[in-house]
């Protein structure tokens, strides 16, 4: 659920929710705007020596001189967002504790889901089927679609491609009639060779027969 507060966030700002360029600076931009984790969350931590000590967190400035300060920002500034159910949902969202995070069940009864997916319920009831032609009708592009020059177009496109198909089956037919012509030179040719052929090899055959007399 968090991955999922995250890129909701991510679609409302268009960028990263938080794009730290390490795993020091992520932390720090966590703690920026959702405050300092728990301390029984801190205790159960395997790296906290690396990121925590006596003092609390160990804060270091980006490869910009940014430093990110906990509890500095709120939700809402980060997002710039003020609708009040949206970051109602990625703060739950993002609940250090894992127990205490929302759940997928939860989520789809939040207000800001339900009233969504209750829109798109009733939008599909009314009926949603439409075809193309009454898509561009009801759009503000009906008036483009259907003017004089963008039909002109679209007649020309269409000759061209008629015209096109026409070329091909021409081309094609000629190529078929070379091929018939060229196949009957051949058979011609190879009904004129075929007998010289055979009345030199029986000259051979002869010369070959007196020689050995």
């Amino acid at each position: 659920m968090w991955s999922f507060g995250c890129l909701l966030a991510e679609l409302c700002v268009g960028a990263p929710l938080f794009p730290g360029e390490s795993e020091q600076e992520q932390l720090g931009l966590f703690m920026e705007c959702l405050g300092l984790p728990p301390l029984y969350l801190l205790n159960k931590a395997g790296q906290r020596e690396e990121y925590f000590d006596a003092d609390g967190p160990i804060i270091q400035a980006n490869s910009r001189g940014v430093v990110h300060i906990p509890g500095t920002k709120t939700l809402s500034q980060r997002l710039g967002c003020e609708n009040p159910q949206f970051l109602s949902l990625i703060r739950q969202c993002l609940e250090w504790d894992p127990d205490k995070r929302i759940t997928p069940e939860e989520a789809l009864k939040h207000e800001w889901i339900a009233e969504r997916l209750a829109g798109n319920v009733g939008q599909s009831k009314r009926g949603r089927r439409f075809s193309m032609e009454r898509r561009v009708q009801n759009s503000s592009l009906a008036g483009i679609v259907n003017t004089p020059r963008v039909r002109e177009d679209a007649r020309d496109r269409s000759r061209r491609s008629n015209g096109s198909a026409k070329a091909s089956e021409n081309l094609a037919s000629r190529g078929k009639h070379k091929m018939k012509e060229m196949t009957a030179r051949i058979y011609k040719r190879r009904s004129e060779v075929l007998p010289e052929l055979k009345q030199k090899r029986l000259a051979d055959m002869r010369s070959s027969n007196t020689n050995k007399v």
